[in-house]
């Protein structure tokens, strides 16, 4: 075969690949971001809030690993036309997302209270906790988020 006949596959593979592409970076584009403006502050608020980010990046990676078997699910059940098993399957992730999410944000709330044993010293710790507060609070949404874009991958968009 040709590197012609491969076009057409390349072409639909990049319509899907390039939002997710876009996606990814600008979640480090936000934590870019952060850092920057609170390097501005001083160094123990930098350090503070790269030593919160190292921690609540944990949680993330395993929200987004949750979501992930979605897809795969939804992408047949779509490609089959069983278009009742879709929605099923969106109800019962938007669910299990949720239910996750609230459990990974108490079970990373618990960690911040480790965070004095970390060997931080204290002004990185005290700044590093109230970022890492703040984060938390973005968790379950995150969580949903992601689940509700493994779907919209699932059916094509």
């Amino acid at each position: 075969m040709f590197f012609k006949e491969y076009i057409p596959y390349y072409k639909r593979n990049l319509r899907v690949a390039i939002p997710v592409m876009l996606t990814q970076a600008g979640q480090i584009t936000v934590n870019l971001a952060d850092n920057i403006m609170v390097g501005h502050l001083g160094t123990a608020e930098l350090a503070g809030v790269s030593f919160a980010n190292s921690i609540f990046i944990l949680g993330m990676v395993f929200g987004i690993g949750f979501t992930q078997g979605l897809t795969p699910h939804v992408g047949q059940s779509y490609g089959r036309g069983d278009h009742s098993r879709v929605g099923l399957l969106l109800e019962n992730s938007l669910t299990l997302n949720f239910i996750a999410g609230l459990l990974l944000t108490s079970a990373m709330f618990g960690m911040g209270f480790l965070m004095n044993n970390m060997g931080q010293t204290e002004d990185v710790v005290i700044q590093g906790k109230l970022y890492y507060n703040t984060l938390l609070f973005s968790l379950l949404p995150f969580i949903v988020f992601f689940g509700l874009r493994q779907f919209s991958e699932g059916i094509g968009i």
